[in-house]
């Protein structure tokens, strides 16, 4: 009797087994890590929605290689140590066939130094970092969707030089890792070669709480021009204690920190006039792709499904989680395989319209051999909206200039 029950246990076993092999080879994993939680948690949540509204026409059309495709979803919680965990158990645990996600260029530098082991194909939307293209931007399993920092410096530089009657004096601050460093350093390169003179140049700590002191530095300094270069976070404490302290110069100009609806919503009528730098913004017209119309339509009508799903506007970190995860997808239908070789051959060879812009990897002067989108826009909130002031070409408004002091916004 005992053997029975023994044997039938091991064929219910044996059958369970056999179910879950079948069940994994049914799905293509794809690997996702974001900053669902901490510091950073309202890029991931942004990236979050783009990847659902990605995943779910992806499987709509048959999803990769006839298989439903599954995401199995990491959150870094913003922490550089937790990410190169939580990317080690996607690769030996789960066996996922690629890796996706990401945000700053701390957590990037991270799993780039931890991945080098396993060398995954990552297809990777966050850090805008030189030192990530000098020290890995050769590896050919990594593929780089954002901007590097002389991109955004030298869009800015270019605006401000481009302002009549041009401003002169700027006060530089930067958040004090690897994005902030890295960014401050070419800006600091870039305004100077045009001419102008930086009063101020200081690091501060991201996440502070307090940053009045720096802020009536600042102030005494009277620049023309008030350039931080931090997060949203950073970006709402700044604002809020530069009216406290009634520091008003002729503008105010942050990177990524005030592109949020959240910095809009969270400072309404204060964050008037404030000035920022994206890759991408909703009023921005691409055509459609012509190899993939059911996956990148024109940007209007990709932005009108986007706020009917989720009842906000897209963010650029929406955008290009969402055009990751489908340029990923593509590619592996493309190989016919989830072969590494194949695959990297198949993203390789990418050139396609998307409602971010133009699709495709290059090689850039920093080492990196797979950088795609490099073009940004600078725009400023006027009566709640992001109006669009360069490149000259997508100016969508009149800048505001100078400020008007806080009383009058």
């Amino acid at each position: 009797m005992g053997r029975m029950v023994a044997g039938f246990l091991a064929c219910v076993l044996s059958f369970t087994l056999f179910l879950a092999i079948a069940q994994a080879q049914d799905t293509v994993k794809i690997g996702v890590i974001l900053p669902l939680t901490g510091p950073n948690a309202m890029i991931g949540q942004e990236e979050k929605r783009g990847i659902e509204m990605a995943i779910e026409k992806i499987n709509a059309a048959g999803g990769a290689l006839k298989k439903k495709v599954e995401l199995v979803v990491e959150d870094n919680r913003g922490d550089p140590t937790v990410i190169v965990s939580a990317a080690e158990k996607l690769i030996t645990r789960d066996k996922v066939v690629a890796l996706t996600g990401g945000y700053s260029s701390v957590e990037s530098l991270a799993l780039l130094a931890a991945m080098r082991k396993y060398e995954p194909v990552t297809v990777w939307q966050g850090g805008g970092a030189v030192k990530m293209d000098q020290m890995y931007g050769k590896e050919r399993w990594f593929f780089m969707l954002h901007p590097r920092s002389p991109d955004y410096q030298r869009n800015i530089t270019d605006f401000l030089y481009n302002i009549q009657p041009r401003p002169k004096r700027i006060a530089i601050v930067y958040e004090d890792t690897s994005y902030g460093v890295d960014h401050s350093k070419v800006a600091k390169q870039y305004l100077t070669e045009k001419g102008f003179e930086l009063v101020t140049f200081e690091p501060f700590k991201s996440g502070s709480l307090d940053l009045s002191s720096l802020l009536t530095k600042i102030k005494g300094a009277k620049p023309d021009i008030f350039y931080w270069i931090g997060y949203a976070g950073d970006s709402i404490l700044l604002t809020k204690q530069a009216k406290e302290l009634g520091f008003a110069p002729k503008m105010m100009l942050d990177t990524v920190g005030v592109g949020f609806p959240e910095f809009r919503d969270s400072l309404k009528k204060d964050s008037e006039y404030i000035c920022g730098i994206e890759v991408w913004a909703p009023s921005t017209k691409f055509s459609a792709s012509t190899q993939y119309p059911q996956f990148f339509p024109k940007t209007e009508e990709w932005v009108a499904e986007y706020q009917k799903r989720y009842n906000r506007e897209p963010n650029y970190w929406s955008i290009i989680s969402y055009v990751s995860l489908i340029t990923l997808t593509n590619s592996i239908n493309k190989a016919g395989t989830t072969e590494k070789e194949k695959l990297i051959a198949a993203l390789e060879t990418t050139d396609t319209m998307t409602p971010m812009g133009h699709m495709k990897f290059f090689k850039n002067q920093f080492g990196a051999i797979h950088q795609s989108f490099h073009e940004m826009v600078v725009f400023q909130w006027q009566k709640g909206q992001k109006v669009v002031l360069w490149p000259q070409g997508a100016v969508g408004g009149t800048l505001s200039y100078p400020f008007p002091s806080w009383e009058k916004r």
